[in-house]
């Protein structure tokens, strides 16, 4: 006698397959979602940086905006804007023995970071220096870390994730 020969998978095979699938396409997921995050982190780390680049080099060339008798310097400060961090750009000026801050530029740091804490940097003219430098740390969603440093001397460093 023959035996009949089945042609199809069992549902115990079918199940561990699925599962299996699961698994795999679950990984994915969650390796995008931390992938995403870091990246958010990184592209508001880099655009901060950026903006300390701007600041730093409109004080060294001694750009001051109209109605500025005298550059002190550009200051870069950040602010709640409702559920984001808003990083501006001030131009610090003496008019009459009165120092004022003229806005320069402003961007909002990206929806799902944040900064561990307010920042107040301003890049001397004349003579240079910075006054607030400091450690500043880029937050994520997830906790993840982004810290650079603004050193005395003006010096803005690469940084890197805690």
């Amino acid at each position: 006698m023959q035996k009949k020969q089945s042609l199809g998978f069992t549902l115990i095979e079918l199940i561990v397959s699925i599962g299996i699938l699961v698994l795999i396409t679950g990984g994915g997921i969650a390796a995008f979602l931390n992938f995403n995050d870091k990246q958010q982190v990184l592209n508001g780390s880099k655009e901060l940086r950026s903006y300390l680049r701007t600041a730093q080099t409109l004080v060294r060339v001694g750009e001051s905006p109209a109605g500025c008798d005298k550059l002190v310097g550009y200051k870069v400060t950040s602010s709640d804007a409702g559920t984001v961090k808003e990083i501006k750009i001030l131009a610090v000026c003496s008019t009459g023995g009165v120092e004022e801050s003229i806005e320069k530029d402003s961007f909002l740091l990206p929806e799902s970071t944040t900064l561990s804490s307010d920042i107040n940097i301003t890049f001397l003219g004349l003579h240079g220096g910075v006054i607030g430098s400091g450690t500043i740390e880029v937050v994520g969603a997830a906790d993840r870390t982004y810290s650079f440093e603004v050193t005395q001397g003006g010096e803005i460093t690469q940084g890197d994730f805690l």
